[in-house]
């Protein structure tokens, strides 16, 4: 018996040390009911609406065929016909409360379904009383095709307590179909990457919320490559020619910050090209008015006989409300150069508090000492 406590001891002590040794743990659970779109009452998702106004011809399908959904045994198809009024699926009548300075991430399956190339993904701001403030919007429609991608989005809400309530809105442009599931709304503020794309699994044929840049007489590539750290993708980055500046970066997708707070940041990469190169990974944050700051530069030197991982913490300036990645290829010297890298589970999220982690192992040992006194 002293034998099976020290063993579940030092489980527990093993569990918490993983914790702390690991960047990309997430707990994160879907705040959005029925998100699966799997229930229906008359035509309509549960716990969704399905509205058109003001004269707008569009409609919602259940769909249960293969391929016309993502998880359970169905998803739905929006088409919107012509509109001289406004239409779209979300939870308007359903918000969700959310907490001031929280960081929530919008994650949407999606496929083209017919007609014009268009969709768009949007997060409503409302106030306590469910009052529109603001929405951070998304226009889709250029990714669109025939495979189902995840599109993601984030919105970080006011420290001030007038930002309450999210709703979710999902629409398009007239002509268009889609077909949609699996809507997540996650709170990613304590648990959970913050990368809309970090793993580059949102899609099989192209890199989502990511920029490939060259300019100033540089060259580069980027491509998804299936040689990976996790899962199936990776990132291939490759400079071809140097003249100016090259990189791969989240420019238009920064994550979402929390003025002082200080966030975890890893990836994996390996060295595909020349030897003697190296990645300089840079971060960057910015405030509510895109002023950036001062950038922050590490240089990571991954070989060429499987992944290495490079991690760093970074605290966000006061006023911050974003971060960003951004990595280019240098020499020896540090100076700008050709080459080509493999990049994959890029991470950044909060850093783990420490009464947290000593919470979890409580919780671990507690449930040692249950199991025993079961046992017993």
């Amino acid at each position: 018996m002293k034998r099976n406590l020290v063993m579940l001891g030092v489980v527990a002590v093993m569990a918490t040390t993983a914790l702390l040794g690991t960047a990309s743990v997430s707990f994160a659970q879907n705040l959005l009911t029925n998100g699966d779109l799997e229930t229906w009452s008359n035509g309509i998702p549960n716990s969704w609406r399905w509205y058109a106004v003001a004269g707008a011809d569009a409609s919602i399908t259940q769909t249960t065929a293969p391929g016309t959904y993502t998880s359970g045994s169905s998803g739905a198809l929006l088409t919107w016909n012509s509109s001289p009024g406004d239409s779209s699926l979300d939870t308007w009548d359903n918000k969700n409360i959310v907490l001031p300075n929280h960081v929530y991430k919008l994650l949407v399956d999606a496929r083209y379904g017919s007609g014009a190339n268009a969709f768009n993904t949007t997060l409503q701001v409302c106030d306590s009383a469910g009052n529109f403030l603001r929405q951070v919007r998304e226009t889709e429609g250029a990714y669109m095709n025939n495979n189902f991608q995840t599109f993601a989005s984030e919105v970080t809400m006011a420290a001030d307590n007038t930002e309450r309530q999210l709703s979710t809105r999902l629409d398009s442009l007239i002509g268009a179909s889609n077909y949609v599931d699996n809507v997540r709304l996650l709170d990613v503020t304590n648990s959970g990457n913050r990368m809309l794309n970090g793993d580059f699994e949102n899609s099989s044929t192209q890199l989502l919320n990511w920029r490939s840049f060259a300019v100033g007489g540089s060259a580069s590539s980027v491509s998804i490559s299936h040689d990976a750290k996790t899962g199936s993708n990776a990132a291939l980055f490759s400079v071809t020619a140097v003249g100016g500046d090259a990189g791969l970066d989240d420019w238009f997708d920064p994550v979402g910050a929390i003025g002082g707070e200080t966030l975890s940041v890893s990836f994996s990469a390996k060295n595909v090209g020349e030897a003697g190169k190296s990645i300089m990974y840079q971060l960057l944050q910015f405030n509510a008015a895109g002023t950036p700051f001062a950038p922050m530069n590490f240089t990571a030197t991954p070989g060429a006989n499987g992944y290495s991982t490079f991690s760093q913490t970074y605290t966000m300036d006061p006023t911050a409300v974003s971060a960003y990645i951004g990595f280019r290829i240098v020499d020896g010297n540090g100076a700008f150069s050709t080459g080509s890298f493999l990049i994959d589970n890029v991470y950044m999220g909060a850093v783990p508090e420490p009464g947290s982690l000593v919470g979890l192992s409580f919780g671990l040992m507690s449930l040692a000492g249950f199991l025993l006194k079961r046992k017993a």
